[in-house]
């Protein structure tokens, strides 16, 4: 986090993972397959953790409410996901540190 001054942040970690999930009330049926990508930072002198989470279709299910929309099936755009969680990272500035009550 280049652009987070060093002595503002102690620890970060970046975790991914893959869920499935329906809409709405739609059954396992109807799961979509997501990648979940996380991002935490321990940002000490405002005694507050900063987390920052990034979700990606990676299937679609025939059944779900979603294929009305995205089409159902294979979606290739996740394959960009943990680029753009670096993207994110990269370019991550908090301007206004009283947001965190300090």
């Amino acid at each position: 986090m280049p652009l987070i001054p060093a002595g503002r942040w102690s620890y970060g970690c970046v975790a991914s993972g893959l869920q499935a999930v329906s809409k709405g009330r739609q059954g396992a049926e109807a799961a979509n397959q997501v990648a979940v990508l996380l991002a935490v930072l321990r940002l000490p002198s405002v005694r507050s953790d900063l987390l920052l989470t990034l979700n990606s279709p990676v299937t679609i299910a025939p059944q779900s409410q979603a294929a009305e929309h995205a089409g159902a099936g294979a979606k290739l755009r996740h394959a960009q996901a943990p680029a753009l969680m670096l993207q994110l990272l990269a370019s991550l500035q908090i301007v206004d540190w009283s947001l965190f009550g300090t």
